[in-house]
Formats: C-alpha cells, structure tokens, sequence
C-alpha cells in the first residue's frame, strides 16, 4: 500500500517580500516619471497660451491696418495708453481668451491670467535668453503682455509668460520673434 503526501507548494514569505518591494520601486518610479510629464505640459500649455495671445495680436494688427472690424472694440485703436484697456478687454465675456486657465492654478480666472504690463527698470532680460524675473502679482502660468510707455506710431509690444525653473524660481520667458508692432 502507498501512501500519499498532501504536499502543496506556495510562496515563502522572503517571495512575497521582494515581490512587494519591486512593486513599491517601480510605483515610485511611476509616480516620479508621471510628475514631470505633468509638470513639461504644464509649461507647454503655458508656452502655448502665451504665443496664441502673441498670434491674435500680429493678426488684429494686420486687420487694423485693413481698416476692418475688430472685436472686442477696445482694441480698434490702441496707442500705448489705452492698451491696457484692450488687453483687459480680451478676457471679458465677448472676449477671445475669455476662457482661458492658468495651467498651473485652474482657479486664476482669465482676467488675471493675462496681463499688461509696462516695462519697469527691475526689467533686464538676461542676455541674449530672453528671460527675467517675474514681476509682483504675476503667478506661474500667467501670461504678460509689455506694453511700451509712450504712445508711438509703430508701438512695439512683448510677450511673455511665467513659469519655474527647474530650481523652482519664478521667472518671465519670451522668445525671438515673440514681439509685435502694431502702427
């Protein structure tokens, strides 16, 4: 007569361990991985916004000079002085940005998402990077529109936009080419 054993195999318990360990390393990785690409579209959104402001000014510019319709009113004529009044404008309800977030605080409402500004002497761009430091009431991920100080023909605006740097500072950035003159 043979007599059976009632063996069953399972899992030790040092298995288990090193099972949830590698679990836990690669969740953590995940976890770091998924924060950066969060934080890169963050700043690509904000990059975005800010060059789709920049695009709507070069293409109302050149539908004021066709002597065309141009909403919201407060931008037909636009000397230096009443810029603001436009850039304020295009956040309002018939505005063209009016639903615009800031990527980074989706409570900042559109009318402080984008702002005007005028150039002040704390305002120096680094040379030739096009960045500087962001001004008092300008959160990460608004957007700044430079608006010259004197009412000229040919009056030159500059966008920018805030965001972090990888140390955390919050700083302005513009690129080449990111400035419209509007006559």
């Amino acid at each position: 007569m043979r007599i059976f054993r009632n063996e069953k195999q399972g899992f030790s318990l040092t298995e288990l361990l090193v099972v949830i360990a590698i679990t836990g390393v690669l969740t953590a990785v995940s976890v770091v991985g998924y924060q950066g690409y969060i934080d890169s579209t963050k700043k690509s959104v904000t990059e975005a916004n800010a060059l789709s402001v920049q695009q709507w000014f070069r293409s109302t510019g050149s539908v004021r000079r066709a002597a065309l319709e141009v909403n919201p009113s407060a931008c037909r004529d636009i000397p230096a002085n009443s810029a603001v009044g436009c850039i304020a404008s295009l956040t309002q309800t018939d505005g063209p940005f009016r639903n615009f977030k800031n990527s980074y605080n989706s409570n900042r409402a559109s009318a402080s998402t984008i702002q005007a500004q005028a150039p002040t002497s704390g305002w120096t761009k680094a040379a030739n990077s096009g960045i500087t430091a962001c001004p008092t009431g300008i959160e990460i991920g608004d957007i700044v529109v430079e608006v010259p100080v004197a009412a000229n023909v040919n009056t030159t605006y500059e966008f920018w936009y805030c965001d972090k740097n990888n140390s955390g500072a919050k700083l302005l950035y513009t690129k080449d080419n990111w400035d419209v003159t509007w006559d």
